[in-house]
């Protein structure tokens, strides 16, 4: 793992965990169910919201839906106003700086072996302005982006992402710094990354052993 030095004392960091509804990822549609990947973003959410509300340098886990009723009790349900998701993190930035936080980070639901250190590590670099970000396994996507809400950015989650935000920071002209870890880059959307979670990921995912049964 390895994150740019920063500077300062603690800083009140609020995470959002992106998650529309429990539809998606029909990218695995031939491998899964509707049913087994409805269960799939359930269990990775979960773990995620857990996860990054065991870290101390976060004060406070709001999850970014569309679904009422959708967020534990670990966290807050921040409504997902539609638009896309950078509008809808547009529309959470202004929201949880109202609450009064200083940063934010977002951090994906899809990360099924992320660990309360890496996300230790994300707060450590949100120190100052910099720009922090986690690339996904192919250092093409941002699986995780941290931020000064004193400076908020326009995201740009996507296709290409990493160096959309890149070019953010330089025109933004603050720092930009990485954070790389396995559990951060590890995020399941193809029926080949399955395999890992059906080896590693333990009881909560037995299910993906399954027959597939539609719908």
């Amino acid at each position: 793992m390895s994150s740019g030095a920063s500077t300062g004392g603690p800083v009140r960091v609020h995470a959002v965990v992106p998650l529309r509804s429990l539809e998606g990822k029909t990218r695995l549609g031939s491998a899964l169910s509707a049913a087994q990947r409805a269960e799939l973003v359930r269990v990775m959410a979960a773990h995620v919201i857990d996860t990054v509300s065991t870290a101390p340098g976060v004060e406070r886990v709001h999850l970014l839906t569309r679904e009422p009723d959708l967020a534990p009790r670990n966290c807050s349900r921040l409504a997902d106003p539609g638009g896309g998701l950078n509008a809808a993190i547009a529309a959470a930035a202004r929201e949880v700086r109202a609450l009064g936080a200083e940063r934010m980070l977002i951090v994906h639901a899809d990360l099924p072996f992320l660990t309360r250190e890496e996300i230790d590590a994300l707060v450590l670099a949100l120190a100052d302005d910099a720009l922090v970000a986690a690339p996904d396994r192919a250092e093409a996507g941002t699986n995780a982006l941290g931020f000064s809400l004193a400076r908020p950015i326009a995201t740009c989650f996507g296709p290409g992402s990493l160096l959309a935000h890149r070019l953010v920071a330089e025109d933004a002209q603050l720092s930009f710094r990485l954070v790389r870890s396995a559990g951060l880059a590890c995020d399941i959307d193809e029926p080949a990354q399955l395999e890992a979670l059906r080896e590693r990921g333990g009881a909560p995912y037995a299910f993906l052993s399954s027959p597939r049964r539609n719908p």
